[in-house]
């Protein structure tokens, strides 16, 4: 899976978006458990557009952190992707 995960972010930093986020999906599937393979995809899916699909699973890592008593499995960056998703859903209504 993170090897899968790793040709995602190549390709994604290369502008092959389509197949970043196939990449990311196989990924997903093989670590279903993976946080920050789903982080990845929606920020992904968020740069491209795909407002849902991003904010989608936006809000599975914040309920999936939000329930682990292991801080240090959380990202520096979580008020950042709480105040996108929050954004995601305005915009969404």
């Amino acid at each position: 899976a993170d090897a899968l995960a790793d040709r995602g972010q190549k390709l994604a930093q290369e502008g092959r978006a389509a197949e970043a986020i196939a990449s990311f999906d196989r990924a997903i599937r093989e670590a279903p458990d993976n946080l920050s393979y789903r982080l990845n995809l929606a920020i992904l899916y968020d740069r491209e557009g795909h407002y849902p699909e991003a904010l989608a699973l936006y809000r599975e890592v914040l309920t999936a952190w939000e329930s682990t008593d292991d801080l240090s499995a959380m990202p520096p960056s979580l008020p950042a992707i709480l105040r996108r998703a929050e954004y995601l859903a305005q915009i969404a209504e």
